[in-house]
């Protein structure tokens, strides 16, 4: 059992190391590679929409603000879950994810100001850290639930 539950915690953290290091590297892209990047998703879902006849026009701006939040959703979980590898006692160590996750946020927005074409945005951190909030709090509320029965 001990094993198994060392295992789980090396698995976890890895896993939410590795999608940080994802989030820095995308943080890296050029302008242009990025802005291609949201075209491709822009042109999936407005050929989508299309298809099904909705009259609705998908704006790249609102892409890109769904996937800063998305992205840092997921990091939310990961961390939510790999806090619960852990300890049960989830909210005596929430700062520390919380921690991680607005410094995740600050850093990510901090090297787009060294990216040709991108900026860091102070609010990209609030949507970063929202988006992050959300993933931890779901998680968080999931365990919660999973206790009491």
């Amino acid at each position: 059992m001990k094993d198994k539950t060392s295992r789980r915690k090396q698995v976890m953290t890895a896993a939410s190391i590795i999608y940080i290091i994802i989030i820095f590297l995308n943080s890296i892209q050029t302008g242009s590679a990025s802005s291609k990047q949201s075209g491709s998703i822009v042109m999936i879902l407005q050929g989508l929409l299309d298809s099904m006849g909705l009259n609705v026009t998908v704006s790249s701006f609102i892409v890109r603000k769904t996937a800063h939040f998305i992205e840092f959703a997921v990091l939310g979980v990961l961390l939510g879950v790999t806090l619960r590898t852990y300890t049960i006692r989830i909210f005596a160590y929430i700062f520390t994810q919380l921690f991680i996750g607005l410094s995740v946020a600050v850093t990510d927005e901090f090297i787009q100001l060294f990216c040709v074409g991108r900026a860091g945005m102070v609010q990209d951190i609030v949507l970063d850290f929202t988006g992050f909030l959300t993933g931890l709090g779901i998680t968080i509320i999931l365990y919660i639930i999973k206790l009491r029965k």
